[in-house]
């Protein structure tokens, strides 16, 4: 307590401060529909609701209240006035579902078109929107498809669902999480603009989709942030981006957690399933695909892991195609059970094969561990194709102890051997291992740094330096180069302050190391 002020000033100013917190608290929950259901139940048929005020729903239900619409027209304009209020409590929504309101929805259409306007938003457990054929059209930055927070449930069963904006994923749950069913339909985040952050699928929640076809023109097919998950059944997923991306914004606990079974994966332009740490927060990844037609990594991989992140990928009775890789601080496991087959290269990571899977290698692999014992007759691999090209494991690791240190020839060519080996293959070509890329120095540095690698035979050298989200933002060494040792100097003067990647790919080798 103030002791200079008077009682009654000490009382007239707790009143004003109450006052005003009571008028923020308002500000931030203050929610209006053109139609609003308070508690009750009623059913609308062959209506339309046109809301064009600023902040306002167009179908408001809330405190329990019970709406039925059949064959409804639905239109939203009027931005909002704090699209981050729309984002967490779905304000200016097209149909908006709060405090265990309930809303059923048979055929019709929901369009708005403006910032902040989602299609259909559900807020607080309880809380939920069911809509069954129709359409969702929803135009203007932060406009989500449908959108969940705070455990509320949205349920789709063949409804068409088109987004246009930036930050305007298709299907979404956001603060709190909450869980969205899609059953059948088209969905597309139309936004061409590869920093639109609009994905198709984004998930801080559960997202269920099946027997839907999927598309983001600009951005991720799907998106996981923290321990939360995807799952697709019999699904066309397509991300002109990556394919799924699953990141850890914010410090927590847990695995993100994708399933897929039947369907397709495609990623355009990157990675079928990146994982990445951000802000410093690692990532945990559980990625799993069975009877899965495509997985289509674009120019990327099937799955790439960095900045100190892991994850653990299943393939379950699938053909995949394409590679894998994982930086030197990241943890990549790939298990390939019943039937799975694998055309491509793994790079740092530990691979389990069953005794009726099989791997026909692309280029020369680096791995930590290898589970094939199935596969070992004599000195042969039965279930490796290695078409001239080599599998090099840790031989220090005791998962790898029954391979005793031996080399073993694969099918047409090329050798299973220990990292830091030299002989001959089956081609007559000499095979090492003895790679090195050493840390920068300076590091940190300002503005320039010296990197040095060795290298023990010619070999095609490729040294590049990436961003944290895994951009190549310079090219320092593109060529063959004889074996022998090299430095090269990078300028980072036009580089703003922060975390930064070099990585040296050079026959059999592949390093990814850090700097600042």
């Amino acid at each position: 307590m103030n002791r200079d002020l008077p009682s009654d000033q000490i009382r007239n100013s707790s009143i004003i401060l109450l006052f005003l917190f009571a008028i923020s608290n308002q500000s931030i929950y203050s929610q209006t529909g053109f139609y609003t259901l308070n508690g009750g139940s009623d059913t609308q048929t062959n209506q339309t609701f046109a809301a064009t005020q600023t902040d306002q729903s167009a179908v408001y239900v809330l405190n329990s209240g019970i709406l039925t619409l059949n064959n409804c027209t639905i239109t939203k304009t009027g931005d909002s006035s704090n699209v981050n209020n729309s984002s967490q409590y779905g304000i200016n929504a097209g149909i908006l579902a709060n405090s265990s309101g309930v809303i059923t929805i048979n055929g019709g259409s929901v369009t708005t078109n403006t910032s902040g306007g989602n299609g259909l938003f559900a807020t607080g457990s309880g809380s939920s929107i069911s809509m069954t054929e129709g359409s969702i059209d929803a135009s203007g930055g932060n406009a989500h498809g449908v959108d969940v927070t705070y455990d509320g449930v949205i349920t789709l069963t063949n409804v068409d669902v088109t987004t246009n904006g930036s930050s305007s994923s298709a299907i979404a749950t956001d603060f709190g999480g909450g869980t969205v069913i899609v059953t059948g339909g088209t969905i597309i985040a139309s936004s061409t603009d590869a920093n639109s952050h609009s994905a198709r699928i984004y998930s801080t929640g559960n997202i269920t989709v099946s027997n839907a076809s999927v598309t983001s023109l600009g951005d991720c097919g799907g998106v996981i942030d923290g321990a939360n998950s995807i799952t697709l059944t019999n699904t066309s997923l397509s991300g002109k981006l990556e394919g799924i991306k699953i990141w850890k914004t914010a410090p927590m606990s847990g695995t993100a957690t994708v399933t897929i079974d039947g369907g397709s994966l495609q990623a355009v332009e990157g990675n079928a399933f990146y994982v990445i740490g951000e802000t410093g927060n690692s990532a945990s990844a559980t990625l799993s695909v069975s009877n899965v037609t495509e997985i289509n990594s674009g120019t990327g991989y099937i799955v790439k892991v960095i900045t100190s992140s892991t994850a653990t990928f299943t393939s379950d009775n699938s053909s995949l195609t394409g590679n894998f890789i994982a930086d030197e601080n990241s943890t990549l496991n790939i298990n390939l059970q019943n039937g799975s087959s694998l055309t491509g290269n793994a790079q740092n990571s530990a691979i389990n094969m069953d005794a009726n899977c099989n791997w026909t290698v692309t280029a020369n692999s680096m791995l930590t561990l290898l589970t094939n014992a199935d596969g070992i007759s004599g000195n042969s691999v039965t279930n490796i194709t290695g078409n001239g090209n080599n599998v090099y494991y840790n031989a220090s690791l005791p998962g790898n102890s029954y391979l005793n240190s031996q080399t073993y020839s694969l099918v047409n060519g090329g050798v299973l051997a220990p990292i830091g080996s030299t002989g001959l293959n089956e081609t007559g070509d000499i095979t090492t291992a003895n790679w090195m890329l050493y840390q920068n120095y300076p590091n940190p540095f300002n503005p320039s740094t010296t990197i040095k690698y060795d290298l023990p035979v010619s070999s095609e050298v490729i040294l590049a330096v990436f961003n944290i989200n895994g951009q190549e933002i310079k090219s320092l060494v593109r060529t063959v180069q004889p074996a022998g040792s090299y430095e090269v100097t990078f300028n980072g003067s036009n580089l703003s302050s922060g975390i930064y990647f070099y990585r040296l790919n050079a026959g059999s080798f592949l390093k990814l190391k850090r700097c600042y």
